[in-house]
């Protein structure tokens, strides 16, 4: 009973400390010039997509350049259009669509074709959702 108490304990400082730590990165996000993100796909054993999403940006405090994870996400939409619907949820939950949007510049991936495929690929699909170009690596 003492182990499960502890567990939960811990697990509800762990949530309290990221919650706190995302919320300082989003805030950096917002003043920053630009934003990189990196995409990470995998699939579980029922075959759903999960994103995992980190950000990459110039903090305006001390100018080095800091990464942060900004979670995972998914979506019941299966492919490309499922992994741009994901990002989109995430980026609405964060509230910083607007600020993705108005700051991407880049995107890496790995190179999978799903990610890389030049008539309805992430990076394309990112780039019409973004309404502009960016650099993909």
């Amino acid at each position: 009973m003492e182990k499960n108490f502890l567990k939960s304990y811990h697990e509800e400082i762990l949530s309290f400390v990221s919650k706190h730590e995302l919320s300082r990165v989003i805030q950096a996000l917002k003043i920053a010039d630009c934003v990189a993100l990196q995409i990470d796909k995998s699939v579980d054993k029922y075959n759903a997509d999960s994103l995992f999403v980190t950000s990459r940006y110039m903090d305006n405090t001390n100018f080095e350049m800091k990464a942060s994870f900004l979670g995972k996400c998914h979506s019941e939409l299966r492919g490309v259009i499922g992994m741009v619907d994901a990002l989109q949820k995430r980026f609405q939950y964060l509230k910083i669509e607007d600020v993705i949007k108005a700051k991407m510049v880049g995107l890496t991936t790995d190179g999978e074709n799903s990610n890389t495929g030049r008539h309805g690929g992430l990076w394309l699909k990112m780039s019409e959702y973004l309404g502009h170009n960016m650099l993909t690596f």
